[in-house]
């Protein structure tokens, strides 16, 4: 019904699909989209080129758990630019692997090898100048860099609330804390979400060292020691607690 009578002609005369056919088409794999794909690539080669690379935590777990999470974390912040996400896999490649920027913009384009160059640090520079640079940078970034810095700062941050780097003392986790919201501070209305994070992780973090929590950024007036650790759990604070299965899988909890 409805069809003009050219289109009921045309219809009557085409080939009637076999069963055997429908069932082909129903059971073949539905296109993949091509932002997976990307985004793939991405983690792939970040997967390689930090093969042999550890985290400083007590279990040296693999480096690559960074940029995933990173990546993780501005997903769930409702980032959805493949740029942002590309790099936010990539930043680390150029600054810690034998990567050139070249290899990147051969890879994945040119805007995603700005957005990892805007977040690589300058290695000819002294630790310490390297540090106040990203001080004095973080609010002249492209929005995409901050974003990427945003989510990078707050992974750091959560991992060492966990698990302190082995053979770092309290004050030392204490003054990254401290730089990490210097740097942050210069990042304002880039992503709410990321940013009301940090603002809690700021406020209520905390670390674990020589059998103690302490505050993570003591207070004015107030004592930073908050007890013995025995019997608090990995991940106890909110902010900081591990994803669940359900949160790894369901891709409706990336907009939660």
């Amino acid at each position: 019904p409805h069809l003009v009578p050219a289109a009921a002609a045309a219809a009557a005369s085409a080939p009637v699909a076999s069963a055997s056919t429908l069932v082909a088409s129903a059971s073949a794999p539905a296109p993949t989209p091509a932002l997976p794909l990307s985004l793939l690539a991405a983690a792939n080669f970040a997967a390689l080129k930090h093969a042999s690379q550890r985290r400083k935590d007590s279990d040296s777990t693999p480096y690559i758990n960074h940029p995933l999470g990173v990546a993780l974390l501005l997903a769930r912040a409702g980032v959805e630019d493949p740029t942002v996400l590309q790099a936010a896999l990539l930043h680390d490649t150029v600054e810690d692997t034998r990567t050139s920027p070249a290899e990147i913009e051969a890879a994945f384009g040119r805007a995603v090898r700005e957005v990892v160059m805007e977040c690589t640090d300058d290695k000819g520079l002294a630790k310490a100048e390297r540090k106040a640079a990203q001080v004095r940078n973080a609010g002249r970034k492209s929005r995409e860099a901050q974003m990427v810095k945003l989510a990078d700062k707050l992974y750091n941050l959560r991992d060492i609330s966990r698990d302190v780097p082995k053979g770092w003392s309290k004050a030392r986790a204490q003054e990254y804390f401290a730089w990490a919201r210097e740097v942050t501070s210069k990042i304002v209305g880039v992503n709410a979400t990321l940013e009301g994070w940090l603002e809690e992780c700021y406020e209520s973090a905390t670390i674990v060292v020589d059998g103690r929590v302490w505050r993570a950024l003591p207070k004015d007036g107030e004592d930073d020691d908050l007890g013995p650790a025995e019997g608090r759990r990995e991940g106890e604070d909110g902010w900081a607690r591990p994803l669940s299965v359900g949160e790894l899988v369901d891709p409706r909890a990336l907009r939660e």
